[in-house]
């Protein structure tokens, strides 16, 4: 644990402040003081917006079956070739930096790799995220990153899932009217069957569209549980804690068996715990289940 190096700068704002309580005008990307997103520099190394410029971007990225993650000394660098029309692309290597190229009928831009244990791997764009440790709430154990873009991070988050058993969790950034959005957040506490992590995001205020996290090798959906402690009667699980939070965010539980790129989703609201309180386990999943999740990641 160490002092906050800007506590006398700022003496009047709590340690669970972020962006100066000012998150509709102001952006917070390393935890030190907020900024003006005008003020960043909105130009990659190839002349493509990407609005993380300032941040050192990442070449390979591990995640581990325990839902760690380490950075892999690589001397290539990535790239996505993506013709105009294909939703995925593919991703190609070269030992030196972005080479000059243009075709009006496909995108070429700079990625980071990711891999897991079984030496899977795909694609997030290089720069559009960093590692983050001082959100509160997020202990020195949790593997938590901040996106500026949330389909970015949505694709980081379950390829992350898929490739552990600890459970993960995703905040969407809600788009603001004025222009860009607000931050997205992907994280795990390392933990297999539960994680801390959407309360955490529900307390950054009302400025996600959408609250994910995973259960691994389960196919029971959002947990909607009374649990009897003797004559008392104590309310938990997934339902129930969306029912409390502030974020008025759609919630959904997404089934993964690692390894296996195809899951399932689970929607629900705050609301759906008083409509389903008093029925069963096994009806509630049914009545929630989407259709199969169609493949939102390539492997390599």
């Amino acid at each position: 644990m160490s002092v906050d190096p800007l506590q006398f700068k700022y003496p009047h704002y709590t340690p669970y402040q972020y962006a100066g309580n000012k998150p509709v005008s102001y952006i917070d990307l390393d935890g030190l003081e907020e900024a003006k997103p005008e003020n960043i520099d909105d130009t990659s190394s190839n002349g493509s917006p990407n609005g993380m410029e300032t941040i050192k971007g990442i070449n390979q990225l591990k995640i581990n079956i325990d839902g760690s993650t380490e950075e892999i000394e690589d001397s290539n660098f990535y790239y996505c070739l993506k013709p105009k029309g294909d939703k995925f692309g593919r991703m190609v290597s070269y030992n030196e930096e972005m080479p000059e190229y243009k075709n009006d009928n496909e995108e070429f831009f700079r990625v980071t790799k990711l891999t897991n244990s079984r030496e899977q791997s795909t694609f997030v764009k290089y720069n559009s995220f960093k590692s983050l440790s001082n959100l509160p709430g997020v202990s020195k154990n949790d593997s938590m990153f901040v996106f500026t873009d949330g389909g970015e991070a949505e694709k980081f988050y379950q390829f992350a899932a898929f490739s552990s058993t600890s459970e993960w969790a995703f905040a969407k950034g809600k788009e603001i009217k004025t222009g860009g959005s607000f931050s997205s957040f992907v994280g795990t506490n390392r933990k297999e069957g539960s994680t801390s992590l959407i309360g955490v995001f529900s307390r950054l205020g009302d400025i996600f569209s959408k609250l994910s996290h995973s259960h691994a090798n389960d196919t029971n959906g959002p947990t909607i549980l009374i649990r009897n402690f003797g004559s008392k009667i104590i309310d938990g699980g997934d339902l129930y804690a969306a029912s409390v939070q502030k974020s008025n965010a759609e919630y959904e539980v997404l089934e993964v068996t690692p390894f296996v790129q195809i899951g399932a989703r689970y929607v629900y609201t705050k609301d759906t715990y008083n409509m389903y309180a008093n029925e069963t386990q096994s009806s509630v999943s049914r009545k929630l289940r989407s259709n199969k999740l169609e493949i939102l990641f390539r492997l390599e």
